[in-house]
């Protein structure tokens, strides 16, 4: 094993990973390991890194792991938000809100706006083919910076998760809840074309992964214009994520006429075992 380095004179960016916390973070190998893709762990799996002078980083990964533990801290965060601001709504509706909070693509679309990407250590390939503004790295990132806030700040770890949770993502809460439930985004979306003279359409554009793992990808429609698309472990789920774009973009099917541009992609909140 070759002796210990530093994983890059400007990595990690401790400066900017503050402005994105909201505290002055402590320089943990957790941290750093947060912002480490795999495709960079692929192409260093013999070397050891250092964090800072006198902090080797003995134990060299990805921010997997982290993205595991985050998920359920994300998870737990949003669920005891939703369940304290809506009293009295059922459990299957603070489902479906909650599902709409945390989707890929809302992560993906808050790790965007706070900058994480910038901050992500990827491997060369990865890094060449825009990794850092790729959705799914994103949404991975958010997730293991989560993981990371909860392991690294002790007793206040699940405080300062919540705080930085409801911070980043907390704003989408009233979106989502005006939005109303995904699993209705389909039927929203048919009666507000009809009511404006359009017909719907949802196509199949792209089909990617292994068969235990697939992916797929549709855009709808409305009058000719793509107004959203989604991608999911089903088809079906992926045209319920393109409908939810659609509403979105019409304005919530609530009515309005204006049409909006082709959207990011929305993709579910889960990922295949």
């Amino acid at each position: 094993m070759r002796s210990a380095r530093r994983l890059r004179p400007d990595f990690p960016d401790w400066k900017r990973l503050e402005e994105i916390l909201g505290w002055p973070p402590e320089h943990s190998p957790v941290y750093v390991r947060a912002l480490i893709h795999s495709s960079y762990v692929n192409e260093h799996r013999n070397e050891r890194f250092l964090v800072a002078p006198g902090q080797p980083l003995l134990h060299f990964g990805s921010n997997e792991r982290l993205e595991f533990l985050g998920d359920a801290v994300l998870e737990l965060v949003i669920s005891e938000e939703l369940f304290r601001r809506y009293p009295d709504w059922p459990e299957g509706e603070l489902t479906k809100l909650r599902a709409a909070v945390v989707s890929s693509e809302s992560l993906a679309r808050t790790a965007a706006e706070i900058g994480l990407g910038e901050l992500l250590l990827l491997g060369r390939g990865e890094a060449l083919s825009g990794g850092k503004t790729r959705p799914s790295l994103l949404e991975d990132a958010f997730e293991a910076l989560c993981g990371a806030i909860y392991l690294v700040e002790g007793e206040r770890g699940l405080e300062r998760a919540r705080a930085f949770i409801l911070r980043h993502v907390g704003p989408q809460i009233e979106q989502a809840a005006r939005g109303g439930g995904l699993r209705d985004a389909k039927n929203r979306l048919q009666e507000w074309a009809q009511r404006q003279g359009l017909v719907v359409n949802y196509r199949l554009v792209a089909t990617r992964g292994p068969d235990h793992a697939k992916e797929f990808e549709v855009e709808v429609e409305l009058g000719g214009r793509v107004l959203g698309r989604g991608v999911g472990h089903s088809k079906k789920d992926a045209e319920l994520f393109a409908a939810q774009q659609a509403l979105l973009a019409v304005g919530g099917g609530g009515g309005g006429g204006g049409h909006g541009q082709p959207l990011a992609l929305a993709r579910p909140a889960g990922r295949p075992g």
